[in-house]
């Protein structure tokens, strides 16, 4: 009983001694932003910039691959294991994904979904890029899907970068 007594004094105590912890809009002496929206259970940017925003793990390993803004991804292994670019064919020109006019990125659970638009490389059609990490080993899947995108265009994709070296932060 006076254990009780006492759990519940402690706990009544919180509430009479907390105080607001300072709040600051700001971060390295830049006023900080709302860059993703919460829609629904994901979290929405339409053309970020921003490289590695987001870290997705899969199983209990060092492994991560970082995804951006737009699909980039860079791979951990707990060394830099390099990075993953996509680029867009046409019989005219090549052009990084990174580079469209329009890029929305989504995150659910784990789950990175990217819709691509760009009237002049993929006419009046769209690009999907889903990414999620493996569940039985080190490693990502990637899966894009076309939607009327123009005759002879490609999707391209590179990668490089790899180093023994470990990540610094």
């Amino acid at each position: 009983m006076k254990k009780i007594i006492l759990i519940l004094f402690t706990l009544l105590q919180f509430p009479a001694n907390a105080k607001d912890l300072p709040h600051s809009s700001y971060w390295h002496g830049e006023e900080r932003t709302l860059r993703y929206k919460p829609e629904g259970e994901e979290f929405v940017i339409t053309n970020g910039n921003k490289r590695f925003t987001r870290a997705i793990y899969g199983t209990n390993t060092g492994f991560r691959f970082e995804t951006s803004d737009f699909p980039e991804f860079g791979l951990y292994m707990p060394n830099l294991g390099g990075s993953v670019y996509m680029a867009i064919s046409t019989p005219s020109n090549i052009t990084w994904i990174k580079d469209m006019e329009f890029i929305e990125s989504r995150f659910k659970s784990g789950q990175r979904t990217y819709i691509v638009r760009d009237r002049r490389h993929l006419g009046n059609g769209s690009l999907t890029i889903d990414a999620v990490a493996m569940s039985d080993g080190d490693g990502l899947v990637v899966r894009y899907k076309a939607k009327d995108i123009p005759a002879g265009t490609k999707i391209l994709w590179i990668y490089g970068g790899s180093q023994q070296s470990e990540i610094r932060t």
